[in-house]
């Protein structure tokens, strides 16, 4: 802050809040603040009363702490800053202005006394304030209105009006620069009217702004970052129970803006950030009178009074009559007020008249709410709106008023109250009217419709059950407009985000995500070397993926950013690759980096493990869909050398013959267990703690040793530096199976763990050479050594072979290759391990035909579902056939045990030309997987054709673990076993 200069009297010290309280003395002279000010004991007065201070305050950086201020009349610290008058370079801590309520009505003054106003500086303006902030402990409250008086003997009382509140300054009329708000403002309820003959009306509640409630001079760098919210409106009184005695009027509620509530200035570079903005609610409608009981007058109970409309909410100002430029509204709450509930009709018992009760009244509507002004009626400039925008929801209707007499007819006056509708929601403005302009701005704010309030029961006869009046509609939600609701105007270069609303008015353009990422969308209109900027702290100020302004907040606002990944986005790295990415945080000296594996991000390809009677093993990190271990196998998590495997999975099964071992369980490997969607799989696999910045930016890293070869890895990092987090984008790499600096193969086809593969198939890689030398690749089997080779490749060529060897039937096969580069040594792929995959099931799995038959399995499904040991019908139908021919079904089990009831391991039938059904149970008498085998014989000509099924069993068994056999974990057989249905049907 630059104050004017000391004139030849030497400026005063402050030390201590007596000595502050004393500027009272002089309200010309100058001051300086010499240290930090504790008022925490001190009962402090209004600094000037009804006077102007004129003089200069400089706070040297120095704050007051645990001023509190409390009184009937309106408050803040400085009744008024006068013409030529400064305050600047000071903190408020833990700030407190409470204005008491006002009185409630009596017998002689029947009507509530309004509340008093409140504010933070001064409750007017004339001179310059600077570089002033108010912390997140303080508290601006206005003084409730009173309620109005009740009584029998006439109407009741109207409520009070409740205070305005402003964080800063009710009004400015002159300079605020570099001010900040960050603690709570909220202005008074409004009272509600008094019982009575006819009840009294509520009254408004105050408006509340976050710094000023009208500005007519100049605002620039004023940031809010707190929370505002205008009282709740009066409630309308009941009607005392007297005839003809009505509810009073809830009162409508009164709005609330994030800067100001009316600008007839100049506001520059001005920011809602991190804020609430909020209306409050609208009273609710009084009761009407119950008609009393034994009365035989002829006349209606008491009418409901009518519910209160809720008011509405904005960014920045509710009205803006002059200018707003370069400000903006970020990660922000904006809501309107909620509407009230409609009052209840009166009941009455009216002997034998056909008398109506009491009507009831409609709710009131929801408060409409805009991103950054909710009415313009000038110029809006280079400004923007990333906050979400919610309309109020509207009131609920009244319940109609009953009738007790037999003989009532209920008229339409019992019918309930309508539900009010919710309020709408606008991403910038709700109206821009008369010679409003908007130019060169846009929205991406989250819209919200209010809901509509719900309608009033319908009154009722206590004799008559299907004699009820009906029930209120229910109200209709708010509408949301993407930009501007209501355009008189113009919109000239200005956008939102389509996805947000359906409709806008005016002529500002909906505009995809994507487009508002791109320069080219703005340009040449858009100042983007000045005034706008792309990315995470542009100049000093959050950022995002959308436009932002340059330098219009102080460094301590941005998040630290994170950029230029290594290795690059869809890069190919070797298997022990150096991860890293640059970062800034321009609020900190130090950083921490967290590196997280995004496996949500993987593709839809499943990637499952199945250990068949096998030794297999996960060294470093493996991630899975599926594990399975049957047959006698065994599944080992790490070793000596590497010590700190993970296993993550989502399902993990194991039959009681196997078992996983791990390495070091609990020190270094582990299992670990996902969810359905792998929300918890995002996994932490590297840091880079107090990594020092201080310099500007600097590289966090670390060396993923973990990494699976053939595989693609999404990751993104997480930055903190002590105050705000960030998430950098998702990034991802492909692994090789050797050194990144060695020629290698990659793509294998059938890819690791293929199922349902052709018999004999090609198998196939691809040639890579980081040097881009030529190459050749050899191809082996686990057993029968090589197989065959490809010469003279080129980086990115493939290369296949016939596996003529894969010949059986469900049966599991590996294979690896050996690629080099010139006269380089050669170099096999997979480092250790093989690749592989099993082969198809015979024949269609759906469907045979042979010889005039087909055979299905039921649905032509491949699995099927008991539990063990319980019986299972299998159904062979035939059908007559003008020809019969000698074929024979024999349906087995593959393995060596029994499990047809009658023990033998298959079940023979010949199908002639009679028409039969032949049952079979099956009652299955073992674990893990089994395969059902269908062979069709023609006995004349000896020809035959297989298809098969496969049963597997469920049963649960715990499995006590060893010292390093998943101790502590329950090994389950999640496998699932059923036995099949046959449909035999001739063609």
């Amino acid at each position: 802050m630059v104050l004017a200069a000391v004139g030849s009297t030497a400026a005063v010290d402050v030390t201590s809040c007596s000595e502050l309280q004393q500027v009272n003395n002089d309200l010309g002279a100058d001051y300086e603040l010499r240290n930090d000010i504790d008022c925490s004991s001190y009962p402090f007065d209004m600094i000037g009363e009804s006077q102007a201070f004129t003089g200069r305050i400089d706070g040297n950086g120095y704050s007051i702490q645990d001023l509190d201020l409390s009184g009937e009349n309106s408050l803040a610290l400085f009744w008024r800053i006068g013409s030529g008058g400064e305050v600047g370079n000071i903190t408020f801590e833990n700030f407190d202005v409470y204005v008491q309520d006002g009185s409630y009505g009596t017998s002689s003054a029947k009507n509530g006394e309004n509340g008093q106003n409140a504010a933070g500086l001064a409750l007017t303006n004339n001179g310059l304030v600077e570089n002033v902030g108010f912390d997140t402990m303080s508290k601006i409250r206005a003084g409730n209105g009173g309620n109005g008086f009740s009584t029998s003997g006439g109407s009741g009382g109207t409520g009070g009006q409740g205070g305005l509140a402003a964080g800063v300054v009710i009004d400015n009329q002159n300079s605020l620069v570099r001010v900040q708000f960050n603690g709570t403002v909220r202005s008074g309820d409004g009272g509600s009217g008094g019982n009575g003959v006819d009840g009294g009306s509520g009254s408004q509640a105050g408006m509340a702004a976050g710094i000023a409630r009208s500005n007519n001079g100049f605002m620039a760098n004023t940031t809010f970052s707190g929370s505002v919210r205008s009282g709740k409106s009066g409630d309308g009184g009941d009607g005392y129970t007297e005839t003809g005695a009505n509810g009073g009027q809830g009162a409508d509620g009164r709005s609330a803006a994030g800067i100001v509530y009316q600008n007839a200035g100049t506001i520059l570079r001005t920011s809602v950030v991190d804020a609430t903005v909020k209306a409050g609610r609208a009273g609710h409608g009084g009761d009407g009178a119950d008609d009393p009981s034994g009365r035989d007058d002829d006349k209606d109970a008491g009418y409901a009074g009518n519910a209160g409309d809720g008011r509405h909410a904005s960014g920045i100002a509710f009205v803006n009559n002059n200018v707003i430029r370069k400000s903006r509204v970020s990660e922000t709450t904006i809501r309107g007020g909620n509407g009230g509930n409609g009052g209840d009709g009166g009941n009455t018992d009216d002997g034998d008249q056909d008398i109506g009760s009491g009507r009831a009244e409609e709710g009131g509507q929801g408060g409409d709410a805009a991103g950054v002004v909710f009415t313009n009626r000038l110029d809006i400039t280079d400004t923007y709106s990333n906050a979400t925008v919610r309309g109020g929801n509207g009131g609920d209707g009244g319940h109609g008023g009953d009738i007790s007499d037999d003989g009532a007819d209920l008229s339409n006056d019992n019918r309930g109250g309508d539900g009010g509708d919710g309020g709408d929601a606008t991403g910038f403005s709700a109206r821009n009217m008369n010679n409003g302009e908007i130019d060169r701005s846009y929205t991406v704010s989250e819209l919200n419709s209010g809901s509509g309030g719900a309608g009033g029961y319908g009154g009722s006869t206590l004799s008559c059950t299907y004699c009820g009046a009906d029930d209120g509609d229910s109200g209709s939600s708010g509408q949301l407009h993407g930009f501007v609701s209501n355009s008189e105007a113009t919109e000239q270069y200005s956008y939102w985000l389509e996805s947000t609303a359906s409709t806008s008015d005016g002529s500002a353009a909906p505009t995809t995500s994507s487009e508002l990422q791109e320069e080219s969308t703005f340009q040449p209109e858009w100042d983007f070397e000045n005034v706008w900027g792309f990315g995470k702290c542009v100049g000093a100020d959050i950022g995002g993926t959308y436009p932002v302004l340059r330098g219009i907040m102080s460094a301590a606002e941005c998040r630290p950013d994170m950029y230029n990944p290594d290795p690059a986005d869809g890069g190919v790295v070797g298997k022990s690759p150096d991860i890293s990415v640059n970062v800034r945080a321009p609020a900190s000296d130090s950083v921490d980096v967290d590196f997280l594996l995004n496996w949500s991000a993987y593709s839809d390809e499943e990637y499952d493990l199945v250990v068949d009677g096998e030794n297999r093993k996960v060294q470093g990190l493996g991630l899975y869909d599926n594990v399975t271990v049957i047959n006698g196998g065994v599944l080992r998590v790490g070793n000596s050398n590497y010590e700190n495997s993970t296993l993550y999975t989502n399902h993990l099964n194991i039959d009681s013959s196997s078992y996983i071992q791990i390495w070091d369980q609990g020190e270094g490997s582990q299992i670990q267990m996902c969810g359905e969607d792998r929300s918890e799989c995002d996994i932490l696999i590297g840091k880079d703690h107090n990594t020092d910045v201080s310099s500007g930016e600097a590289t966090a890293s670390f060396n993923w040793g973990g990494v699976a070869c053939m595989r693609t890895y999404p990751w993104y990092a997480i930055a903190d530096d002590g105050a705000k987090v960030s998430v950098s984008d998702v990034w991802s790499f492909e692994t090789l199976c050797s050194d990144a600096s060695d020629p290698s193969a990659y793509n294998p086809e059938p890819s690791d763990g293929a199922t349902n593969v052709a018999l004999d198939p090609e198998v196939n890689a691809t040639y890579r050479d980081p040097n881009g030398d030529i190459g050749e690749m050899e191809f082996y089997t686990g057993s029968a050594g090589l197989i065959g080779s490809c010469n003279n490749l080129v980086t990115g060529e493939e290369c296949g072979v016939e596996y003529s060897s894969a010949s059986d039937n469900l049966a599991s096969y590996d294979w690896y290759v050996r690629v080099r580069s010139g006269e380089s040594d050669w170099i096999r792929v997979p480092e250790t391990g093989e690749w592989s995959f099993r082969t198809k099931p015979y024949g269609d799995v759906s469907n045979l035909e042979f010889e005039g038959y087909r055979l299905d399995f039921e649905n032509g499904r491949q699995e099927y579902v008991v539990p063990r040991g319980q019986e299972q019908t299998i159904v062979f139908e035939t059908k007559n056939r003008k020809e019969q021919r000698d074929i024979t079904l024999t349906i087995t089990e593959g393995g060596s045990f029994s499990s047809f009831v009658d023990g033998t391991d298959s079940q023979t039938f010949t199908l002639g030309n009679e028409t039969r059904t032949s049952l079979i149970n099956v009652a299955p008498d073992f674990t893990g997987s089994r395969t059902l085998e269908l062979e069709a014989r023609n006995n004349e000509l000896n020809t035959v054709k297989k298809m098969s099924t496969t049963i597997t069993s469920k049963e649960t068994v715990q499995r006590p673990g060893s010292a390093n056999e998943v101790p502590g974990i329950s090994i389950v057989n999640l496998a699932v076993l059923a036995a099949a249905s046959l449909a035999y049907m001739m063609l």
